[in-house]
């Protein structure tokens, strides 16, 4: 069947409320299901209706059963009808309601119409194409942004629909476009308008997604809906260059907060944000970050990773440990600093997964480049001869793309390097194994708190310190001898960066969580979770979904001063310049600031007894046993809501759909949530860590995103009730 226009026609119940969403969730929802424009009737007799108009290879019916079905659970939509529109019925009202539009300096009319005069740009645009004529609120507000400031440069079109948000950026001044979607029709629509408007040869069209597209543009611009805008969150942040922009559109005031935070929280500057009949756009922008320069003498240039939108939270954690600010960027945040400043940063370092040491960056189109610059490094400050070694290596967008290639070179250099500086053995003895590991030998390093129960003192740590470097004594990784060191190869638009991992094993591995709940949150994620609640030492905490236990006990850590990563080794350790004394003196510092208690209760309780044990066990470990009231009980029953505290702050991972799989059940689970919360008072906050946005919502409470993340494979988000000044952002 051969694609029509049809319009669905939803009649609405004549008694809809001011407060009634039911509007608010058809613009929202008929646009997913295909809808190219809505028109919101009240008809005298007849009621409120909303007519969606669809270009469709169905049938009236079957769109018709389609979009029932998608709106049974909307009690507003009273009755729902279709009808295929003819050429003859179409053609006229596009030529009725699509008149030349003038935006800035560039005009948008339809082929039948005459260009205004005093514009310098004419787009002409074929209504019939159905994918974008500059009319719909949230495509305007892009023309309006385009329109008011300079374009320059590469321009990539996330939904290029007709291509007029790119053919008129082109117009404007940039000098090239790509414009991708999943649409195929969509796709042959863009190239078509081009082609009419002169501008074949300056966009290009991929049938692959934006996810292949290669380089960082000077402009991009993703006119989708809130849902899409937020899963590829990750992938439009990294397409912008430094100083570039990016217009986003397509999502409702409602979804406005939730992908502001999602974009802010990598990095990117909001500039500009305007609203038009309730959609929004926003403008944002990446900084121009100052390059690291060469370090001073004495120090290294260093790059501390995190989790996707943790990197503005984690250069404050690292200036608030140093005392000077380093250089964001996605993944983590770069700076310079000594070897004491590595042992301290993965010391204390409650957000970061990794500290790692820059040795080279070598621009290198093949492979004898790439060798010379490796020649350079001074691979004897860092590795022993003989030590184990594991290599780790990636390419993008780079001409040497094969990893094992690039692990060879990088290996060889290293052992001819240390070769070279090792002394001859005596005459009879075996030579000295090189790696004693083979090189990308996988490994995943033990904590020291697999061993023993709380944290470890000084003298404990000393001592154990001396029993490994015996013969044949244990090493951070659970072998003999110390844990391998690994390097770091990302080959990336020609440039490869080599660096030396300081950690070990990533440093969300605290140690003491060895039993584990149902859905375990990761350490890091958990104390940014308390961090972005807004709690702080000294005041009530409560969780009563509290699993492996792992909200309360990063807070009662943080509450007593005890360092992340107090309870194990680091990969540093074993390198030749780290004089263990720094090591030493690092530490005691940390333990002389360390407190007796919490200072304030820490509420933990649950309904699965096994999750009560282990809390209880990982608190053990976590040597923070005393600072935590566990108690087996279902939310209705947790202590916390009937021990009169006036105010406190509620943080949880409540049950999501991996744990309990029923949708109602979950809804019915957080409007629960938000019920104990109002019962508890204005004094309460709640924040929570969820997979899906509506079920924050589900409570009631005014929920705004904190962060957006990723954890499992899967996105997550922290929502929270309280405002969030900048010192706690």
């Amino acid at each position: 069947m051969a694609e029509q226009w049809i319009t669905v026609e939803l009649r609405l119940g004549a008694d809809l409320g001011p407060e009634d969403p039911t509007e608010d969730v058809l613009s929202a929802l008929l646009p997913e299901l295909g809808a190219h424009g809505l028109e919101f009737r009240e008809d005298e007799g007849s009621g409120p209706a909303v007519v969606a108009s669809f270009r469709k290879d169905a049938t009236p019916e079957a769109l018709a059963d389609e979009v029932r079905a998608a709106c049974a659970e909307l009690p507003g939509v009273r009755e729902i009808a279709a009808r295929a529109l003819t050429e003859a019925e179409w053609a006229p009202i596009w030529q009725a309601n699509f008149q030349p539009l003038v935006f800035g300096d560039v005009a948008v009319i339809p082929p039948w119409a005459e260009a205004p005069s005093g514009v310098a740009h004419v787009l002409s645009i074929d209504p019939s194409l159905a994918f974008g004529t500059g009319q719909h609120p949230t495509t305007a507000l892009c023309l309006r942004a385009l329109t008011s400031q300079r374009v320059r440069g590469r321009v990539l079109d996330v939904g290029v629909g007709s291509g007029v948000l790119a053919l008129a950026a082109l117009m404007r001044g940039a000098t090239d476009a790509v414009g991708v979607d999943i649409d195929p029709a969509a796709r042959q629509a863009a190239l078509q308008t081009a082609v009419a408007n002169g501008l074949a040869e300056r966009l290009s069209v991929p049938e692959h997604g934006v996810e292949a597209v290669k380089g960082r543009f000077e402009w991009v611009l993703a006119n989708l809906r809130a849902a899409p805008l937020l899963a590829l969150a990750d992938v439009l942040a990294q397409r912008v260059g430094p100083g570039g922009r990016l217009l986003l559109s397509g999502m409702l005031a409602a979804e406005a907060d939730d992908v502001r935070a999602a974009y802010v929280g990598r990095g990117l500057r909001l500039v500009r944000e305007e609203a038009e009949d309730g959609w929004v756009m926003m403008q944002l922008e990446l900084p121009h970050a100052p390059k690291v320069s060469p370090p001073p003498p004495g120090a290294e240039a260093l790059f501390v990773a995190c989790a996707p939108g943790l990197e503005p939270h984690l250069s404050a954690e690292i200036e608030g440990l140093l005392g000077r600010t380093g250089v964001v960027t996605p993944g983590g945040v770069e700076l310079h600093g000594d070897l004491r400043d590595i042992y301290a940063l993965n010391l204390h370092l409650g957000l970061a997964t990794a500290v790692r040491v820059r040795l080279a960056q070598v621009e290198a189109r093949h492979f004898a480049a790439l060798r010379r610059g490796l020649d350079k490094v001074e691979w004897g400050r860092w590795l022993r001869p003989g030590a184990a070694l594991a290599v780790r290596a990636t390419s993008h967008h780079s001409k040497l793309f094969h990893t094992g290639a690039l692990t060879q070179r990088v290996r060889e250099a290293v052992q001819d390097a240390l070769q070279a500086e090792a002394p001859e053995p005596a005459e009879g003895a075996d030579a000295p194994e090189f790696n004693g590991a083979p090189f990308g030998a996988s490994y995943s390093p033990r904590c020291e708190s697999a061993r023993h129960a709380g944290p470890l003192s000084l003298m404990e740590f000393a001592s154990r310190a001396r029993s490994r470097a015996q013969p044949g004594a244990e090493g951070w990784d659970g072998s003999a001898g110390p844990g391998p060191q690994e390097l770091v190869v990302r080959m990336s638009e020609d440039v490869c960066t080599v660096s030396l991992d300081a950690s070990g094993a990533p440093l969300h591995r605290r140690g003491y969580r060895l039993a584990s709940g149902k859905a375990p949150l990761r350490e890091d994620l958990a104390r940014a979770a308390v961090l972005l609640s807004g709690w702080r030492p000294g005041q009530v905490f409560a969780d009563p979904f509290c699993g492996a236990g792992t909200l309360g006990i990063e807070a009662a850590r943080w509450a007593r001063g005890i360092p992340p990563g107090w309870d194990r080794r680091f990969a540093c350790e074993a390198w030749p310049q780290l004089d263990p004394r720094v090591v030493a003196e690092v530490r005691a510092a940390a333990e002389a600031a360390m407190r007796p208690g919490a200072g304030a209760p820490i509420h933990l309780s649950d309904r699965d007894p096994g999750a009560v044990t282990a809390t209880r066990e990982n608190a053990a470990r976590a040597g923070v046993q005393d600072d935590l009231q566990v108690d087996h009980a279902p939310l209705s029953a947790a202590p916390f809501l009937s021990a009169g505290h006036a105010d406190g702050v509620w943080v949880s991972n409540p049950p999501h759909g991996g744990r309990v799989g029923r949708q109602d059940t979950l809804r019915n689970l957080h409007q629960s949530i938000g019920q104990r919360l109002e019962a508890l008072g204005p004094g309460w906050s709640l924040t929570l860590v969820v997979r899906d946005r509506r079920l924050a919502h589900a409570t009631g409470a005014k929920m705004k995103a904190a962060l957006m993340t990723s954890h499992g494979g899967s996105k997550i988000w922290v929502m929270g009730s309280a405002e969030l000044d900048a010192e706690q952002e």
